[in-house]
């Protein structure tokens, strides 16, 4: 008797693990986002503290992006894709290293956040604002619709710039679409039929930027003039 209470105790036990390893997973609703690939990066403090070992890489997806942003969004997976772009184009076939990248920005770009998240550059330590992201008012472009990022490597001091041309991704139709819909849920009109569709045709746009991207949507490219302002060094 005693060992059928063991073996009960036991199973139960297994059922509380599993049950606890399925609420501690995010159910995400699409099934290709780990087919955006991942991001290996090293990260020394993680060593330090313990948490991965030594010579061991953090693999960073789209779906980890998604957590940090709150969810997985056109800007979400444009960033994710190209900071990818942008640090194979700085290391090569070398592993990138935290710690080691600072990155400048033109105003207003999510996309930024979404890179720093990747680099370990946290938007505030106990010195206030992060010396590694650096928002610069010329890198604004010229043309609307464009997006830049200036990435460095602090220990080379190789840089790359890295655009994303979001006018290549957002269709005008639904573009038009989606207004209408954050319109109805702006008034309280907006159903569950009307959430649906919002969903389907931003999830559309995600998919088109991580599987069938347009040519022309990223573009990285070594950068050789630019100058970081004299407060970020």
């Amino acid at each position: 008797m005693l060992r059928l209470h063991q073996r009960i105790a036991k199973v139960f036990m297994l059922i509380l693990l599993g049950v606890g390893l399925t609420l501690a997973q995010t159910k995400w609703l699409l099934d290709f986002y780990d087919q955006a690939g991942y991001i290996s990066i090293k990260d020394a403090e993680a060593v330090q503290v313990g948490s991965v070992a030594p010579g061991e890489a953090l693999q960073i997806g789209l779906k980890d992006v998604g957590l940090f942003t709150g969810h997985v969004c056109p800007g979400a997976a444009s960033g994710f894709m190209l900071t990818k772009k942008a640090l194979k184009a700085l290391f090569g076939d070398q592993l990138p290293e935290r710690g080691k990248i600072r990155i400048a920005t033109m105003p207003d770009n999510d996309l930024a956040n979404v890179a720093a998240y990747i680099c370990g550059i946290l938007p505030m330590n106990i010195l206030g604002s992060h010396p590694d992201l650096i928002v610069d008012a010329k890198l604004k472009p010229q043309k609307p619709g464009k997006l830049v990022l200036i990435f460095e490597r602090k220990d080379t001091g190789k840089m790359v710039k890295a655009v994303f041309n979001k006018s290549k991704i957002m269709d005008p139709k639904k573009i038009k679409a989606i207004h209408a819909y954050k319109k109805k849920f702006a008034e309280g009109k907006a159903g569950q039929e009307d959430i649906q569709k919002m969903g389907q045709l931003f999830q559309s746009m995600v998919k088109k930027i991580v599987l069938n991207t347009p040519e022309g949507v990223f573009d990285v490219k070594p950068c050789t003039k630019y100058q970081f302002p004299a407060e970020g060094k």
